[in-house]
């Protein structure tokens, strides 16, 4: 048996089910260490941020027909720490981001990454994210494991 937002979903019944995380990220950082824009090289950055994000949640049941939804959003501070090494064309990063709102709210973010500049502007990256939130308020709870691989493109001006 399932309860999904005081709904009970029977034993042995199938569902669908379609969740959504959406997160927007405004924050600063700083170089504390080397030159960001220098095309060799090591640079360290610190920074704050708040991170916004927004859970969407369905549940329906293919034989009772319960269809049960929810969302909410929720702003954390986020402190994070990166580390980026420049070599010609190549590069390599890694970066951890946590944050917390008392011991029931909280995200920790880490991931590595390869990647190669082409023309000085773009960039082709592949690598590793692990993501942990956890929340646990009023009728809110969830412990969700974010991981796996990723490539990105992305443009410098």
């Amino acid at each position: 048996t399932i309860v999904y937002r005081g709904a009970t979903y029977p034993a042995g019944e199938r569902v669908e089910s379609d969740v959504d995380l959406t997160f927007w990220k405004l924050g600063y950082d700083y170089a504390f260490v080397g030159d960001p824009t220098a095309k060799s090289g090591f640079t360290m950055r610190g920074g704050l941020a708040a991170w916004w994000w927004k859970y969407d949640g369905r549940l329906q049941g293919t034989d009772s027909g319960i269809d049960e939804s929810r969302d909410f959003s929720h702003v954390l501070p986020v402190a994070t720490l990166a580390a980026d090494g420049a070599f010609g064309a190549f590069h390599v990063a890694a970066r951890a981001s946590g944050g917390l709102v008392g011991e029931d709210r909280y995200v920790i973010d880490l991931e590595a990454s390869v990647g190669v500049t082409l023309w000085r502007t773009l960039s082709l990256d592949v690598g590793y994210r692990w993501m942990n939130l956890s929340f646990d308020e009023t009728t809110n709870e969830a412990d969700l494991t974010l991981c796996g691989p990723f490539a990105g493109i992305s443009l410098a001006f």
